[in-house]
């Protein structure tokens, strides 16, 4: 990527001092892509969205973990009943106890497991809601970018941080203003 951006850099170099005088100028345009960002509506929304869907998410998860730590606990309790008072206990109560522990330990694991799983689905599904969003936004500024551009006859538009010196059209309020019709 950053092979190719200097590449480009170095053809516009080229390109500017090896063209006759006599040759048309190449208009260029800049566009400050993180004034887009931070100011395009939709960016806003498209984060509150995100955080709506991960609220949600984590909701689902604090549920669980409430319900892992209870079970937890009574797990805990028996096996301390267990361990205090297993001499008083008579040989078929003990067992019956012992298959009660095993039985939470694999219902525990379970739940675990199930919560380690939706975990996990949810990461995905929040993964690729950001990936949606986000590309949305961009095809949108793209789309703004390219309309502005060929509006105003430019040649070439170039994100402004990339642009030291020259003569260029900052184009950042007209695309912003195309975003929000």
């Amino acid at each position: 990527m950053r092979s190719k951006l200097f590449a480009c850099l170095f053809l516009l170099g080229f390109l500017y001092t090896a063209l006759p005088s006599n040759c048309k100028a190449i208009k260029i345009g800049v566009v400050d892509m993180g004034v887009l960002y931070r100011q395009y509506k939709e960016v806003t929304k498209s984060q509150a969205y995100i955080k709506e869907k991960k609220d949600e998410y984590q909701g689902v998860i604090d549920k669980e973990k409430y319900s892992l730590k209870e079970e937890e606990l009574a797990l805990e309790s028996l096996k301390e009943d267990l361990r205090a008072n297993r001499a008083n206990y008579s040989a078929d109560e003990l067992k019956r106890k012992e298959n009660e522990q095993r039985r939470l330990v694999t219902a525990w694991q379970k739940k675990f497991q199930g919560m380690k799983g939706k975990f996990e689905k949810y990461k995905t599904e929040l993964e690729d809601i950001e990936r949606k969003e986000f590309e949305n936004i961009r095809n949108k500024i793209n789309g703004a970018i390219n309309s502005v551009a060929r509006r105003m006859g430019l040649d070439l538009v170039q994100e402004k941080q990339w642009i030291y010196y020259g003569n260029t059209t900052d184009i950042t309020n007209q695309v912003l203003r195309q975003l929000e019709r």
